[in-house]
């Protein structure tokens, strides 16, 4: 019997364990923009980073092949042969041998050889290694640099999903509000229709107002879920982590700067910039070590063991010497190369030229929007003013008997549209922000 209750304990128990882990839920995580932009570029965060970084090991491996050049080349072999040669294939068939019982002989063998040898070889002079070692040397700075560029990327990427999270959580708290101040004006305006102060199309409006809001709040929750899951994908978090944003949509004063000074700041700062022009470097010393695989080479050269056709037979051997190599014609391959590379080369300048119009571009039409925010941030807080007042007024008027519960609706409405502009201005304000920064290569400084 006790065995059976044990068993009975174990497949009853074990069923809530599985659910009451499989139900636990990350703990919330509370999270400000410099916190998301922080956690985006550490090593735990996007997954983009650590692929970049990959690519910088990578160039640094061929770093190290390419100084392999210049290093001496030392190698050995251990060779055992069974054979028969052909006299006549090495020279000796019209050869006229002393021994008449050796005229007729075509061929020797069978016979073993046995040869352990060591070689070594080490290149003297070869402009071209040199080179090229530098010209690799200047794309690992390229990958690093490109890492860079990568980083502002990410950087900008949380601090945008950041600020449409926190717009869409500001949404949801204004659809809220309005739906709570739909819901008491249902229950005022039921209120005075029991007394006998108010007409059954009064309750209606308020019941279709109160339908209207609680539709804007399931779209503002959904707008909220949305941008979460964004943001921690960005950040390479458990999708169901809950989030709790710790900023504010405020308005945020920037430093007032001219586009000249923002475009100086981005030609200094832009990391995508010091790519190109390290690809314009690296084209530039490939170019060189192209030109001087046309020049000498000398090389030095060595090698010794044992020879003989048995390990009783064995007898030292060794060859020393220096070769001057002197390039005459490959069939086109070096001109070629050349060729396609200096097209890269040109591509890449003019890459460069494009990306300093582009970020002219960004730079003013930033510096445009963050004017324009600022106006619609001055006209929205003046019109959330105006909306207040005139909803006391007409609540006012409604107590004194004067006006009527349409006045009122209407009075809300203008205020939460009011709240939705200065919302949207806000947020305008905040986006402009973010772009001017990325555009003058200081977005990480908001994570700082």
């Amino acid at each position: 019997m006790i065995r059976y209750l044990l068993v009975f304990a174990l497949f009853t128990a074990e069923p809530a364990t599985l659910e009451a882990q499989a139900g636990a839920a990350p703990p919330p995580l509370a999270l400000s923009m410099r916190d998301a932009i922080r956690m985006a570029l550490a090593p735990q965060g996007n997954s983009g980073i650590d692929i970049a970084e990959e690519s910088v090991r990578a160039a640094q491996a061929r770093v190290r092949e390419s100084r392999a050049a210049a290093l001496p080349s030392v190698e050995s072999f251990v060779a055992g042969r069974n054979q028969v040669m052909n006299l006549g294939a090495l020279g000796f068939e019209s050869a006229h041998l002393p021994l008449p019982a050796l005229s007729n002989l075509r061929s020797v063998g069978p016979f073993n050889t046995l040869d352990a040898r060591v070689q070594v070889r080490q290149s003297i002079l070869n402009p071209a290694i040199g080179l090229r070692s530098r010209a690799v040397r200047a794309d690992v700075e390229t990958a690093r640099t490109d890492t860079e560029d990568l980083r502002d990327r990410v950087a900008a990427q949380a601090a945008r999903l950041y600020l449409v999270a926190l717009r869409a959580a500001s949404a949801q708290d204004l659809a809220q509000a309005r739906v709570e101040a739909a819901g008491a004006a249902l229950q005022e305006a039921t209120n005075r229709n029991a007394a006998g102060n108010a007409l059954s199309l009064d309750v209606s409006q308020a019941r279709v107002r109160l339908s209207t809001e609680k539709h804007r709040l399931l779209a503002a929750r959904l707008d909220r879920d949305r941008s979460a899951l964004e943001l921690l994908t960005v950040l390479n978090r458990d999708l169901a982590t809950p989030l709790e944003l710790t900023d504010q949509l405020a308005f945020t004063p920037v430093d007032t700067v001219t586009p000249e000074e923002a475009m100086a700041l981005a030609l200094r700062s832009r990391a995508d910039l010091a790519v190109l022009r390290q690809r314009i470097e690296a084209a530039r010393l490939h170019d060189d070590s192209i030109r001087a695989e046309r020049l000498p080479s000398v090389e030095a050269y060595a090698d010794g063991g044992t020879l003989g056709t048995g390990f009783t037979t064995l007898t030292g051997t060794y060859s020393v010497g220096v070769s001057l190599r002197v390039p005459v014609f490959n069939g086109g391959i070096r001109a070629a190369r050349r060729e396609e590379n200096l097209a890269r080369l040109r591509q890449e300048e003019l890459r460069s030229s494009m990306l300093k119009k582009e970020i002219e571009l960004q730079v003013r039409e930033a510096l445009i929007k963050l004017e324009a925010a600022r106006g619609e941030i001055e006209i929205s807080n003046q019109e959330v003013e105006v909306a207040r007042e005139a909803l006391v007024h007409h609540r006012r008027r409604h107590d004194e008997g004067i006006g009527g519960q349409a006045d009122i609706l209407e009075a809300q409405a203008g205020l939460a549209k009011a709240n939705d502009n200065r919302a949207a201005a806000l947020y305008s304000w905040n986006e402009a922000r973010i772009e001017l920064m990325q555009a003058m290569g200081t977005i990480r400084s908001l994570g700082q």
